[in-house]
């Protein structure tokens, strides 16, 4: 069937280009562009040689055509031939032709085409065909023997000329298909035959599309494979499938391969929707709406994985997932579990990965209701549609692919098929692209995880298909003794459940298949593993029982786990088929569980079953000697110079097991607090054996561990991997960072992170929590130990920053979602464990205002560190803002904390969603929460970043609905120090004067412990670090902001001073040219934020587009502004307003004031801005000298200011600009009351406009340019004698001595 559309769309064209010539397919008239009629390289040949032979070489190249009908080639027509010859009448000569035809067919051919037809009719009509080909067989062999009996001999039958055919109309595909399958008896084949003849002729329409080459019959290009996509020869389909798959499979290898060895395909960018056809994921898409699926397995095979490789070409980076053997440790997710050993895999909030999501599609967009049943794009689908839907999958293929394309019923289907029609289960190359797209799904939408885990079939069938226990001897003729699943279909089905499970406790919990799965888990973990994949098999078979761990689920199956990895964790070090790390992280997150219990100060609200409860009372005794043996196996530790990232997985494993046991211990008698939830609902666990509570792990064996691991040397060669990402400002790429300190793999950085977190998170138990060991607060001689262990790292941290501030930074990519969190967190350990050990140094506080070398690195470590957190990671920045000694100052030590500390805290917490979204971070942080009564594991609704937050319905006057759409504190952005300068202090209107007062107080507070903090860290910053790699103009901008402040602030005793000092330390340094190139950009963005806040809270948002032309009108030639888009000098100019509106409001009597409109008047800033500041201060330009410039007689200061504020050697400054300041000197106008600047009082404006003058008057003399020496002697005419005079002075002294300011003062 054809794809001729009756929908009202236009075709549409699609440029196809194959080898060095190009062509251009057209579409059908309103119908979805299709290929009807197979002629020619791609086309089926009779098996003959003669047919070969005689062929009319009527064309240079076999063509195919594209359109709803085709002109006839030479083979057509030669075929149209023979049948006006005698051959075409159906009951005669047709049947030897079509004899002829199979025996040059191979029965794989055959077969294929039985496979085509019987998917268009339906089993009656076969039925039906079948039982008049036989009587039809007997008719002709009684009529062919009465024939040779009766006919005498010499007569000869002459046939007439046949007529030429009429053009046949176009038959719509969905009707043909209609029309045959309603064929079940002789008279309804009549009928039709009929109807048919009676309206037209029987000849093929003429096409108006062009044909497509294909040198060799082969396809070059993907164009070409759209086009043939919907070919109605299958053998054509199959081809363009298979040809497409291929194309996409070799685009995403050459994407990996630029990023060399350390790539993370999760940190791969999105491709380009340009460098692909228009009609390419609908094309693929259609081809899975074909009846009886399990007839097209060979197709499906193909399109399954098209489909897959265009999602993971265009998904976010964090949406894809890797099921493949040979990507799994190239993606940052899969190597967060495998090598970090944990499942809460970061990843952002979907609605900020995708341009156009679920919200923007318009209603016209969408495609029609239809049943899930039946296909979706049906053949009067228009191409317009078809197009629609191409432009919003490679916006966001995953959210087109469930809303518009509907997969998830359509897989199902697929699968339900397979199941139909035996135990023969489906093909793994379908098996492994269904798990792939479901895992994104997942990934996407947790409605859509919700939907997949709660659906019928799918699961059940999946895990019944490639998890069920030598299934697949039998099909795969595999023996008996190999392994127990087929690896390469249980695997990408493995991946798909702890996918799943992450997403929700809801699922989690499901009994089908989470449940269940488990006795299938310790089956195939009861069999050793001989190859690769059957060890990732393994390995995820425990990953999905750690992630059930993560919710408190699955922990009665501990006792059978433990069975199962006795031999594993018997041996020191780790074999190639070995499970250690995997059980040790498991046991892990058991230790978590029981966590909650054993250290709750109140009776638990934890509602456990009986098996839960006895289980966990058990689990202490059961772990005892696996845990024992990790302490003795990391105290035999030796030098590791060359361990590699499978051996620190080892460690860090043995180090977290070790961990998580002593932070679970507890006295014999606390499972009392837990409750039975069962029938014995509320009682008390009373008959707990107290012997299963024993002290197994002593202080001693903790200490020494930690010395061995520490002498190893492992500590010192894993902390410049991990340190070299420290001063990140943000995960923006590029990045500059020291490479050569880096780890080689992603997965050696993981395990390096793992650690290195491990490490010091049980060295900070050892400081923190003596009194949980049996050997009460410890003996002086441990304290001391554990206090030297401290000290060398802080000594070795310190050195590593030393040596990475002298190395020069490379460019380097910015990191994947999981990739940046495992840095992350292994930063925050150890910033964390350094902060808490500076805090109890009382010496450290009391040198806050001293230059204190440690100090400062932890400084720069952490506020990058807080700067660049994400969703997800309240918890990390609720714990680092807790640290005093971070943000003591002088005015606000460590005792009285500071101001700005206590602002940032409330912020966490400034609304419902916000509490919401701390309290879920804490628990994915693996702590209780933020309420006493935190049940940690057991309350986590979901491993993903954002927590599940529902808003409480808004009553009228609560205030409720404002306080839900506050925005969240995180992230915070690399600025956000500086943009505690630039915020907003606005009292309520309602407010008291005594309100109002308290409030500006407090605010005088926060500004002046920030400015303090900033100025400590802006004495002599390292090259390398966080505050370095901000830029002085970005900087600035934020400081001058400050200047807007209401007056109580800027009266504040100590704002002024420290102001000045910073800003004079900022604005003075020698790259002070480059500052209006990102003081203006900043402006731009700050004022972009408001806007958006604007618009949130519901006012008018303006067209951007309109804007743009409305600027462009009024937008003059830019000169030296040119680097400057008009949205950013129509920022400036407003930013500019405002500082002038203060100006002149706060009487011009504050130097913080003076400092800014300096600032801006240099050259450099946009000259529209300038021109607005000059017109808007005159008559109080002459105040813009500062009072140690009146003081110093010899002006040096004012002349090196001058020297950084003005036009100099080969820059020219503006024309405009010029004409303002000598406006600015003119001779005063009788009836202008505006006062001019001149030499006794102007101070630092007269000499910058004298100055500015001069050297352009200067330039012009040495350019020799009429225009511009007319333009400097029409300005000189404006100005006074005095002012002239001075010019002319320092023009004279420029052309002798090149001097300028210093001439202008002198």
């Amino acid at each position: 069937a054809g794809g001729a559309g009756a929908g009202a769309g236009v075709g549409v064209g699609v440029g196809v280009g194959t080898g060095s010539s190009s062509f251009f397919v057209g579409g059908t008239a309103g119908g979805f562009p299709s290929l009807d009629v197979p002629i020619g390289t791609f086309a089926r040949r009779g098996g003959n040689q003669q047919t070969q032979t005689n062929r009319q070489p009527t064309v240079s190249k076999d063509v195919v055509a594209l359109g709803s009908r085709s002109q006839t080639s030479a083979t057509v027509e030669e075929s149209k031939q023979r049948e006006g010859n005698g051959g075409g009448n159906g009951d005669g000569d047709g049947t030897n032709n079509a004899g002829s035809v199979l025996s040059g067919m191979s029965r794989g051919e055959i077969m294929e085409e039985i496979a085509e037809i019987e998917s268009v009719l339906s089993e009656q009509s076969i039925a039906f065909l079948k039982a008049r080909g036989r009587k039809k067989k007997q008719a002709e062999s009684s009529a062919a023997s009465k024939q040779r009996e009766e006919q005498p001999k010499g007569t000869s039958i002459s046939m007439g000329a046949t007529p030429k055919a009429t053009a046949a109309p176009e038959i719509d595909k969905a009707k043909e298909a209609e029309i045959l399958s309603s064929i079940r008896t002789e008279e309804d084949l009549d009928r039709v035959y009929s109807d048919f003849n009676a309206s037209v002729g029987a000849s093929v329409l003429e096409s108006s599309a062009p044909d497509i080459e294909a040198p060799g019959g082969k396809i070059q290009d993907l164009e070409s494979a759209t086009a043939l996509l919907r070919s109605t020869s299958y053998r054509q389909t199959i081809l363009a499938a298979k040809t497409t798959c291929e194309l996409l499979l070799e685009r995403i290898r050459v994407l990996k391969s630029v990023e060399g060895g350390q790539y993370d395909t999760a940190a791969i960018e999105c491709a380009s929707a340009g460098d692909y056809p228009a009609f390419l994921p609908v094309a693929v898409r259609c081809l899975l709406d074909l009846p009886q699926p399990h007839r097209h397995e060979q197709l499906h095979s193909y399109v399954l994985q098209s489909l897959r490789h265009l999602v993971e070409l265009f998904a976010h980076p964090s949406h894809r997932v890797s099921t493949s053997l040979s990507d799994i440790e190239r993606n940052g997710s899969s190597v967060y579990q495998l090598y970090f050993l944990d499942d809460d895999i970061p990843a952002p909030p979907a609605a900020s990965c995708y341009e156009s999501g679920a919200s923007k599609l318009s209603a016209a967009q969408k495609v029609e209701d239809s049943p899930v049943e039946g296909a979706l794009y049906a053949t009067n689908s228009s191409a317009e549609s078809a197009k629609k839907d191409g432009e919003a999958f490679y916006a966001d293929p995953l959210w087109t692919l469930l809303s518009r394309m509907r997969i998830i019923p359509c897989v199902a289907r697929i699968i339900a098929s397979a199941k139909g029609r035996g135990s023969e289960p489906l093909p793994d190359e379908i098996v492994t692209s269904i798990c792939s797209i479901l895992s994104m799904l997942s990934l996407r939408s947790p409605g859509a995880a919700c939907a997949i885990a709660q659906h019928k079939t799918i699961l059940p069938e999946l895990v019944e298909m490639t998890l069920t226990p030598g299934a697949h001897f039998e099909h795969t003729g595999e023996s008996k003794e190999s392994f127990l699943v087929n690896p390469r279909a249980a695997l990408p089905t493995m991946i798909l459940l702890c996918t799943l499970a992450r997403q929700s406790r809801t699922i989690a919990s499901q009994p089908e298949p989470f449940a269940t799965i488990i006795s299938t888990l310790h089956a195939i973990l009861g069999i050793p593993a001989e190859t690769k994949q059957e060890l990732t098999l393994q390995n995820y078979c425990l990953l999905l029982w750690r992630t059930l761990l993560r919710y408190g689920l699955a922990i009665p199956h501990l006792s059978t786990f433990i069975s199962l990895a006795t031999p594993h964790l018997s041996t020191r070090n780790e074999t190639e088929f070995s499970l250690t790390v995997d059980y040790l992280s498991a046991f892990s997150n058991v230790c978590e569980c029981a966590k909650v219990i054993t250290r709750s100060k109140t009776e638990s609200s934890v509602r456990l079953t009986e098996e839960q409860a006895d289980t966990l009372a058990m689990a202490g005794a059961w772990l005892s000697p696996h845990v024992q043996k990790c302490a003795a196996f990391l105290k035999e530790v030796a030098s590791t110079d060359n361990v590699d990232a499978d051996g620190t997985k080892l460690i860090a494993a043995r180090l977290r097991f070790l961990l998580a046991y002593v932070a679970a211990s507890a006295p014999s008698d606390i499972m009392k607090l837990a409750v039975i939830e069962e029938e014995t609902m509320g009682a008390k666990v009373s008959d707990v054996d107290k012997s299963a509570f024993v002290s197994v792990v002593s202080r001693g064996d903790c200490i020494a561990a930690l010395q061995a691991v520490l002498k190893s040397g492992l500590v010192k060669t894993i902390l410049p991997k991990v340190l070299s990402w420290a001063f990140v400002s943000e995960w923006k790429g590029p990045l500059g960072v020291p490479t050569g300190f880096m780890s080689s793999s992603i997965d050696e950085e993981a395990s390096s992170c793992a650690f290195l977190s491990a490490f010091v998170s049980l060295l900070s138990n050892m400081v923190n929590n003596e009194s949980i060991f049996d050997d009460g607060n410890g003996s002086t001689e441990e304290r001391s130990v554990v206090k030297s262990i401290a000290n060398e790292i802080f000594s070795l941290v310190c050195s590593t920053f030393f040596a990475l501030s002298e190395t020069d930074l490379e460019a380097t990519v910015s990191p994947s979602a999981a990739r940046s969190g495992w840095i992350d967190a292994a930063l925050y350990v150890l910033a964390k464990f350094l902060s808490s050990a500076k805090q109890r140094d009382s010496d450290a506080l009391a040198s806050i205002a001293e230059d204190n070398a440690e100090l400062r690195w932890l400084r720069e470590m952490s506020f990058a560190l807080i700067g660049r957190l994400k969703v997800g990671d309240e918890a990390m920045a609720a714990v680092l803002l807790s640290q005093d000694v971070l943000f003591a100052t002088p005015s606000f030590d460590g005792n009285q904390g500071s101001p700005l500390q206590a602002m940032l805290l409330r912020e966490l917490v400034n609304s419902p969603r916000s509490q919401s979204q701390l309290d879920h971070s804490f628990k994915l942080h693996r702590g209780h929460g933020i309420t006493a009564a935190g049940i940690g594991p057991f309350g986590l609704e979901s491993l993903r970043s954002d927590a599940e937050f529902v808003a409480p319905p808004s009553r009228a006057g609560d205030g409720q609905g404002r306080d839900i759409a506050v925005e969240p504190l995180i992230p915070l952005g690399k600025l956000w120090l500086w943009q505690v300068l630039s915020s907003t202090i606005d009292p309520p209107p309602e407010a008291s004067a005594q309100q109002r007062a308290e409030l500006l107080d407090d605010a005088a507070a926060i500004i002046v412990s920030s400015l303090e903090l900033l100025a400590y860290m802006e004495k002599g910053p390292s090259p390398n670090a966080y505050t370095s790699q901000i830029h002085p103009g970005t900087k600035l901008y934020h400081l001058s902001n400050s200047c807007l402040f209401p007056e109580e602030i800027l009266r504040h005793e100590q704002f002024q001073q420290l102001f000045c000092g910073l800003f004079q330390d900022i604005s003075s340094r020698d790259d002070h040219l480059s500052i209006p190139k990102a003081f203006v950009p900043a402006c731009y963005q700050h004022s972009r934020t408001a806007r958006s806040k604007l618009e949130s809270d519901g006012q008018t948002k303006n067209d951007e587009a309109d804007e743009e032309k409305l600027l462009a009108l009024f937008e003059g030639k830019q000169s030296s502004s040119e680097e400057f888009t008009p949205k950013e000098v129509a920022a400036l100019v407003d930013f500019v307003g405002d500082v002038c509106s203060a100006y002149t409001e706060y009487g011009a009597q504050y130097e913080s004031l003076n400092h800014c409109v300096r600032l801006l008047l240099r050259y450099g800033f946009p000259p529209k801005a300038r021109i607005e500041l000059i017109t808007k201060l005159r008559g109080l330009l002459h105040l813009l000298t500062l009072q140690s410039e009146m003081e110093d007689v010899g002006k040096e200061s004012m002349s090196m200011v001058l020297e950084f504020s003005s036009a100099s050697g080969s820059q020219k400054e503006s024309p405009e600009v010029l004409d303002a300041l000598a406006k600015a000197l003119s001779s005063r106008d009788p009836n202008d009351s505006i006062r001019r600047l001149d030499a006794e009082t102007g101070g630092y404006a007269y000499y910058f406009a004298v100055g500015s003058l001069a050297q352009s008057y200067a330039s012009s003399i040495q350019s020799n340019e009429p225009g511009a020496q007319e333009a400097a002697r029409r300005r000189l005419e404006l100005l006074g004698e005095e002012a002239k005079a001075a010019v002319l002075r320092a023009v004279d002294a420029i052309e002798k001595e090149g001097l300028v300011m210093k001439a202008v003062i002198r």
